[in-house]
């Protein structure tokens, strides 16, 4: 494992152990790949935003294009939070989409949604590892009584226009 992988692993077993001795409510969400505004440099959406909107950029490289997340959109992580905060007991629940999205196939949207002629040039196909993730909300539907609203198309949209919008002022 690598160190953020151990820690997060660390931690949950800090929790566990919490609530099996001291009987203290714990909640852990497991929170897929959130997206959305004001995000920074060196995740894959905002750059590849960036990148189809900088002229300097003739073709857009995308490496590991066949690999896939379950993104999500903040308002909807931030929902979930909101609604988990009264939970009692030990819940571990994910919080996702339960779609998983290929990284070219977001690619393809953000092109698609800014207009772009720039060439996708796909590079490895897949990492060796953590290829795919796609969370099970299940129990969380039935805990929190939620569901995620915004789909990858309609955020990814938000975000565009308002990168643009930010631009042009």
């Amino acid at each position: 494992f690598d160190q953020y992988t151990q820690s997060k692993i660390n931690c949950e077993k800090l929790l566990l152990k919490s609530f099996k001795e001291k009987k203290t409510d714990v909640t852990i969400l497991r929170i897929f790949n959130v997206y959305g505004k004001s995000q920074k440099k060196g995740w894959l959406i905002p750059d590849l935003i960036n990148k189809f909107l900088n002229k300097n950029f003739k073709e857009i490289k995308l490496k590991y294009y066949s690999n896939s997340r379950d993104f999500i959109h903040v308002e909807d992580v931030s929902e979930a939070i909101l609604k988990s905060i009264k939970l009692k007991g030990l819940n571990i629940l994910n919080i996702g989409t339960s779609i998983e999205t290929k990284l070219y196939k977001i690619a393809q949207i953000i092109s698609k949604k800014i207009k772009s002629d720039k060439k996708i040039l796909l590079l490895d196909a897949k990492s060796k590892k953590n290829h795919m993730s796609k969370a099970d909300i299940r129990l969380t539907k039935k805990k929190l009584k939620w569901i995620p609203k915004i789909k990858i198309t309609d955020g990814l949209e938000k975000i565009i226009n308002e990168k643009i919008k930010k631009i042009r002022n």
